[in-house]
């Protein structure tokens, strides 16, 4: 299923995916991924794969992102929890030309609406560093509320800040 954007469409990532390239450079980018966990993380084909794997085994949200002229920019993932109709959002625009652009922004706002009105979802909730301006600015945007901030909670460049979560709940 194609869900489409006014800047991008959001396509199911495939398995065949899973070798491509420049999405694997993406992930073993340590300053692309300075604010996420996958920081810690060493990427490799057979990691990336059950990776997919398990995400498809679940059910989870887990799309490509392309801009209009079909350029593969990021990939953006929501971890369903069935049970609680509820999600944990999470973005990457790995190619770093199309940052700042509205590329994300569209992209996370599509994701929302979709997962509210097909999958049910009631609660979609995303965590980031205090420091990662522009992904609070997209929790902003997109009309998600403030929850919580756990201070001093994760280390980035041998200093230490404060993860806060957003999130955003259905009208029904």
């Amino acid at each position: 299923m194609i869900i489409k954007g006014n800047k991008v469409d959001l396509i199911p990532i495939t398995y065949s995916d899973m070798k491509n390239k420049e999405y694997m450079a993406w992930l073993n980018n340590k300053k692309l991924l300075k604010y996420s966990n996958q920081r810690f993380e060493k990427y490799n084909f057979t990691k990336l794969k059950n990776f997919f794997l398990k995400s498809k085994k679940n059910d989870n949200f887990f799309y490509k992102i392309l801009t209009k002229d079909n350029h593969f920019i990021g990939t953006i993932l929501c971890t369903i929890d069935k049970n609680h109709k509820s999600g944990n959002l999470g973005i990457l625009i790995g190619n770093i030309k199309f940052q700042s652009k509205g590329y994300g922004m569209d992209a996370w706002s599509i994701a929302i609406k979709y997962l509210q009105k097909k999958i049910k979802l009631k609660k979609i909730y995303a965590g980031t560093l205090f420091c990662n301006k522009p992904m609070l600015k997209i929790f902003k945007k997109s009309k998600m509320t403030y929850e919580t901030r756990f201070k001093k909670h994760e280390i980035v460049n041998k200093k230490y800040y404060d993860l806060i979560y957003y999130s955003i709940f259905t009208n029904s």
